[in-house]
């Protein structure tokens, strides 16, 4: 498989002669795909492992130095889901107005899942519910995730909760476009240490799902997505959408081809998904090579606009230390890209990549770009694909190489047109200035900015900082 998914698999044959094991999955494995094996009581050798003898019942456990397995408390979870709201969509009877506060759900087992892409045990059921509430409990411990939503299940708040040490992410929402949960809350909940078991999950994974807000989160330590929005075709879409005062840090650990925020747009339409106000540090990724070497940081973009995602709306977000740019637009139209602040591309700031020529009319403006790698490439796209009609509008944007590089007089390559001045010639950023755009204490991840900052005369707007994360949410009632 890519580096997108991983799979629990049970090995269906071994050729000792050969020293071969066979097992059956969804998609071959490549060269440098790694895997372990578990399960085999010869492999108990370090510390914190154990081993099940299922046809005895007797457990082996292997404690660090100096615990006392005698004084620790062991659980074997015996059920992969806790509670379960059951309505039924199809006679519009859901399940109202049931209130989960204050409590602690922990312990439960996982399966493995029908498709490694929406491993989907959770704790919590949401199955045609609405106007039900999760707020200020605990999520620790789990196989899988901590709130599932499916059948139609709106106006449901989870708020305040803290989710960690999970199996797989924080809340997933299920459907086609007919059945999908819809105008849910999600907002305020610090989810960490996700995908223990699992690594294709997010810390808010919308395989489909419209008009939901997705706010004032924290999320941090994912192996993939911090929060991902799906449209896998007309029947599985996510529109309308708000993604905003999220707050996602250490993301996309363990996978690639990935970003922190990432929307998938394969049904091809105006999305009117918003990703406005979130802050994004530390974008990771990890590949092998085909031999099995680790690659890391490694193929991973800040906000991914994956497979033809259009009509969406960038605005205002901080994205810091990313590996192939704060922004990928793969193959879609008419976003708009504006006011955000970007720090840090190793290879490059700003990626566009064309699919076919359904890709036009994008906008990119009165953005802050700083980087301080002096390989860099500032806007990149592959040349046989680059047409100018994909930016509607490129213009007042402040650029900045922290290094002291004049932008304006780098001879090699760092634009789709080639050096600079010709993309400017070309008809972009003829208003863009370059200049340091003085943020307060960027050593301190405080990129507000001074009040004699150039890129106020670009008509680029502050960023409100102070209410981001759950720290700035308010319940409207």
């Amino acid at each position: 498989a890519w580096g997108w998914v991983n799979a629990i698999v049970k090995v269906e044959g071994v050729d000792k002669d050969k020293c071969t094991l066979f097992v059956k999955c969804e998609q071959d494995i490549r060269p440098g795909n790694r895997f372990f094996i578990s399960g085999v009581r010869e492999a108990l050798d370090a510390p914190n492992e154990w081993f099940l003898d299922t046809k005895t019942g007797e457990l082996i456990y292997l404690p660090p130095k100096g615990l006392d397995p005698t004084k620790v408390e062991i659980v074997a979870p015996t059920m992969d889901r806790l509670f379960v709201l059951q309505g039924d969509a199809s006679t519009n009877r859901f399940v109202e107005h049931i209130r989960f506060i204050g409590l602690t759900f922990t312990d439960t087992d996982y399966n493995a899942p029908g498709g490694y892409y929406v491993p989907a045990d959770a704790a919590i059921w949401l199955v045609a519910a609405r106007k039900c509430v999760i707020e200020n409990c605990t999520f620790v411990c789990l196989g899988g995730y901590a709130v599932r939503l499916e059948q139609r299940s709106h106006e449901n708040e989870i708020v305040g909760n803290t989710m960690t040490k999970l199996g797989g992410g924080g809340v997933i929402m299920l459907g086609e476009t007919a059945t999908q949960p819809y105008a849910n809350l999600v907002a305020a909940n610090d989810m960490s240490d996700l995908g223990l078991i699992y690594k294709h999950v997010a810390g808010v994974y919308v395989t489909t799902g419209s008009d939901n807000k997705i706010v004032h989160n924290r999320i941090h330590r994912v192996p993939r997505y911090g929060i991902s929005l799906k449209s896998y075709g007309p029947n599985a879409s996510s529109h309308r959408n708000i993604v905003e005062f999220n707050e996602i840090v250490d993301s996309n650990l363990e996978t690639n081809d990935t970003g922190a925020i990432e929307t998938l747009g394969r049904d091809m339409k105006h999305t009117g998904n918003v990703i406005r106000f979130n802050f994004i540090r530390n974008v990771v990724g990890m590949g092998t090579t085909p031999d099995g070497e680790f690659l890391t940081p490694y193929f991973t973009w800040g906000i991914y606009l994956d497979d033809y995602s259009s009509g969406t709306t960038v605005y205002g977000n901080i994205v810091v230390g990313t590996v192939l740019g704060a922004v990928c637009i793969h193959g879609g139209r008419d976003n708009i890209v504006e006011n955000n602040i970007f720090v840090d591309g190793k290879e490059h700031q700003i990626r566009l990549q064309p699919r076919d020529d359904f890709m036009t009319g994008n906008i990119f403006r009165r953005n802050i770009i700083v980087f301080s790698d002096p390989n860099a490439v500032v806007w990149y796209s592959y040349a046989h694909t680059w047409r100018r009609d994909r930016l509607a509008e490129c213009d007042f944007n402040l650029y900045w190489h922290t290094g002291g590089i004049d932008l304006t007089k780098v001879e090699r390559p760092i634009t789709p047109e080639g050096t600079f001045a010709q993309w400017q010639t070309a008809g972009f950023d003829r208003h863009s200035i370059f200049a340091d755009p003085l943020f307060v204490d960027p050593a301190k991840n405080d990129f507000r900015l001074r009040p004699n900052s150039p890129a106020f005369r670009l008509g680029f707007k502050p960023i409100p900082v102070e209410r981001i994360g759950p720290k700035g949410f308010k319940r409207h009632l």
